[in-house]
C-alpha cells in the first residue's frame, strides 16, 4: 500500500463509528502468494525458503479482514498490496 492509499484508508477510518478497524487487502494473500509475487517482481523463479519455526507467527499465513471498515465507510483498497504491490515496488 502506498502513502496515498494509506492516507485514503486513514481518512475513511476517521469517518467511521468509533471502533477498531483493519486496513488490509480485500482478499488477503497467503504467504505463498506473496512470496511468488515478490519472486516474479524481482525476476527470479522462486525465493529461497524462509526458515520457519513451528508455532511462530511467521510459520503461517496471517490474514485479516477489512470488511468492517468497508461496511462502515465504503473504503476498499485499489491495489492488492500483498501481491500486486510488489510489481510497483520493483518498478
Amino acid at each position: 500500500m502506498d502513502e496515498a492509499a494509506a492516507a485514503i484508508a486513514a481518512a475513511a477510518a476517521l469517518r467511521a463509528p468509533v471502533g477498531t478497524y483493519n486496513v488490509a487487502d480485500t482478499v488477503p494473500a497467503t504467504n505463498a502468494e506473496i512470496d511468488a509475487a515478490l519472486a516474479a517482481a524481482v525476476g527470479v523463479k522462486a525465493l529461497r525458503p524462509r526458515p520457519r519455526q513451528a508455532g511462530s507467527p511467521l510459520a503461517r499465513s496471517q490474514r485479516v479482514s477489512s470488511d468492517r471498515l468497508r461496511e462502515a465507510t465504503g473504503w476498499a483498497p485499489a491495489v492488492r498490496a500483498g501481491t500486486d504491490g510488489w510489481g510497483r515496488v520493483a518498478a
